[in-house]
Order: C-alpha cells, then sequence, then structure tokens
C-alpha cells in the first residue's frame, strides 16, 4: 500500500538526470563499459546511448509511482520548431530528450502545464486547442480545462493547494 495520497515531482527533467547519471554509472561498470571515459551514456556512437538512460527513466518512473495513490509529475517547457505545411512553426514541449517524452506521455494519465497568471494563481492548464501546446490526457473530465491550482491566500499569506479539481476524491 502506498504511503502517502499525493506526492508532487518536481520536476520531471530531474528524474531524466538521474536516470543518465545511472546509466552511466551502470555501463560504465559493466563489462561493455570498462573503457569508456565519457560523461554520459547519450555520447555513445550512434545514439546507442539513448537506450541505456530511456531503461533506467523506466525504473525510476515506475519507483515514483509506487509511493503515493496520485502522482503529479511537474516538467519544464522549452520552445521547439517544427515544419507543418512548409512553415516553420513554433509550439512548447516538454524538455525532455527524445523517447524519453514520449515514454512520460504514454505513461501519464493527463499531461497539462502549471503556469502563473498574471492574478498570481498558478494554474494547471490542459488546453490545446491552440495546436502550440504539448497537452493532452485519458482523464476525459480534465481535457481543455484550465484550473485554478495553488495560489497564497491574502489574509493569512500561506500557500493554499485545491486538488478536488484535479481528484474528484481527494
Amino acid at each position: 500500500m502506498p504511503r502517502y495520497d499525493f506526492i508532487i515531482h518536481d520536476k520531471l527533467d530531474n528524474l531524466e538526470s538521474w536516470a543518465e547519471a545511472w546509466a552511466t554509472n551502470a555501463y560504465k561498470n559493466g563489462p561493455i563499459g570498462k573503457n569508456f571515459d565519457g560523461d554520459s551514456v547519450l555520447e555513445l556512437p550512434k545514439g546507442s546511448g539513448y537506450l541505456y538512460l530511456r531503461e533506467k527513466f523506466k525504473t525510476i518512473w515506475n519507483s515514483a509511482l509506487g509511493g503515493a495513490k496520485y502522482n503529479i509529475f511537474f516538467a519544464s517547457m522549452r520552445d521547439k520548431y517544427l515544419e507543418k505545411d512548409s512553415k516553420e512553426v513554433e509550439i512548447q514541449d516538454l524538455a525532455l530528450t527524445g523517447k524519453v517524452r514520449h515514454i512520460a506521455a504514454g505513461f501519464a494519465d493527463a499531461i497539462g502545464y502549471l503556469y502563473r497568471g498574471s492574478d498570481g494563481v498558478n494554474h494547471l492548464s490542459f488546453l490545446n486547442s491552440d495546436g502550440k501546446t504539448f497537452a493532452g490526457n485519458r482523464v476525459k473530465r480534465l481535457d481543455g480545462k484550465r484550473i485554478p491550482f495553488s495560489w497564497i491566500d491574502k489574509e493569512s499569506g500561506e500557500l493554499q493547494v485545491d486538488f478536488t479539481s484535479v481528484y474528484k476524491d481527494f
């Protein structure tokens, strides 16, 4: 049984960094990598180190899920440029490496992003109608929603967090 009801993992890109360090260490200490003197498995020729990264990332992800009934992973966003209909299009995407981004998206029930509004309220956004944002989910009641998530109470000065819009049984 999980120890906690909720855990917020801040940030998903840190999990990727840990996975890269773990994969590098495992590779260097294994028979195939005993002569490897690079700083990261991602330096291996022909992208062969990315397999090690993905495997360790999956292990860390699954371990993280075991700590709580509900897990929220925050991640950094980055601007990405793609060509669409012979035009360069700017989108926002998770700041993760290659297939690790797809693994995280595939494992997640919902993908959104957190941002601070001009009113100082942090919102979880599951909007993706603009086609410019990496957001989407399998939880239909969240699809297309922008949810006030946390704010500083003006009277007490304390942080307030509202999980009820995200998790109905909270």
